[in-house]
């Protein structure tokens, strides 16, 4: 608190003169930088000893005011940032670069979390990425196939072009992501992005990249080993270094329901772990295309007949999505053909 000066008998507060009086106000309102700087001015300026010494003192207060005012906001702005609430973030960012003086400490932290921001950024756009890269393929070849069947529509032109034109973009973002990947050594992000440029489009020279990959990889993983003594402060850490381990290992060999399990505890020891949560919403595609790709492929095995590669199909897909219906469905219609077919022979065979 600010030091009084003056005479004012059971008074309490501040009860500033003149130019202190100015300081109290300014501090009020947060704005320490001023309010610093009036005090330096008045300082130099004082004409003797006792006028210099109360705005030293005034000075010290108001530096320990500042102190206490940076420290609150930085812990709020270090959990919006946590948090991702970059709007709220940067307003108390631009309350500090405005009310407090330029200090080294200040401007490293917040160019730290600056940083931070850039680096949550740029993992969301390559979470889309990767999202696109699983939906795109999908897209195009339906408009296609739409496409063939009315062949004047200028609107599937269009579409079709536009998307194929997106592919494209992303290809090319991705293959760079690829390239900074591999080069700073981080073969399992160089796998998941080499994975998605060959959704995109098929390159025998992305195909071999993923086979190398997998080779270097995968023994990695494999060879990853908690220490056997850790101390108990670190246990929660060895628990989920061991399961993003496990995570990445089913990654690597496209286990995907391993994964999903992984995850699923990496986020109740972390619910709010933003790469975490990216990873989630690109499973969750990934889940969304693989049973995607295995009904479509058991209605064109039913169609052709080949009911009980049909079964299978759908069987490996409902490994993914045990709840749903149509899955359920079609598994029990594919059965019960089966079945007749199996009791029909077994008729048969009785008769002869």
């Amino acid at each position: 608190m600010l030091l009084s000066y003056g005479c004012a008998s059971g008074s309490s507060g501040w009860l500033l003169r003149g130019g202190h009086d100015k300081a109290a106000q300014l501090a009020d309102g947060n704005a320490y930088k001023t309010a610093l700087a009036l005090a330096d001015k008045n300082i130099a300026r004082a004409k003797n000893e006792q006028a210099k010494n109360e705005w030293i003192t005034t000075r010290n207060d108001l530096q320990a005011r500042a102190e206490n005012f940076k420290l609150q906001q930085s812990d709020e702005i270090s959990g919006l940032v946590g948090s991702g609430d970059w709007r709220n973030a940067e307003a108390k960012i631009d309350l500090l670069e405005k009310n407090l003086p330029a200090d080294g400490s200040l401007t490293a932290q917040i160019e730290a979390w600056r940083a931070e921001q850039r680096a949550q950024q740029d993992m969301l756009l390559s979470n889309w990425q990767l999202l696109r890269s699983h939906q795109l393929p999908e897209t195009i070849a339906l408009l296609e196939k739409r496409y063939r069947a009315a062949p004047d529509s200028r609107l599937l032109r269009k579409k079709i072009a536009a998307l194929k034109q997106e592919s494209e973009q992303i290809y090319a973002a991705l293959f760079v992501r690829f390239n900074e990947a591999e080069a700073a050594g981080k073969n399992d992000t160089a796998l998941l992005y080499a994975r998605a440029l060959q959704r995109l489009k098929n390159s025998e020279q992305v195909a071999l990249a993923i086979q190398r990959l997998r080779v270097v990889e995968l023994p990695v993983w494999e060879g990853i080993a908690a220490p056997a003594n850790v101390p108990p402060d670190k246990r929660a850490e060895r628990a989920y270094q061991s399961l993003l381990n496990a995570y990445g290992k089913a990654l690597v060999n496209e286990q995907w329901l391993e994964a999903r399990a992984a995850l699923d505890k990496l986020l109740i020891l972390r619910p709010q772990e933003p790469e975490l949560l990216g990873q989630d919403t690109h499973l969750k595609e990934i889940f969304k295309q693989q049973i995607s790709a295995a009904r479509q492929e058991g209605e064109k095995l039913y169609s052709a007949g080949k009911v009980e590669d049909a079964l299978s199909a759908w069987a490996s897909a409902q490994k993914l999505a045990p709840n749903d219906p149509q899955l359920r469905a079609n598994i029990e219609r594919a059965q019960r053909i089966l079945d007749k077919v199996k009791s029909l022979t077994s008729e048969s065979a009785v008769e002869n």
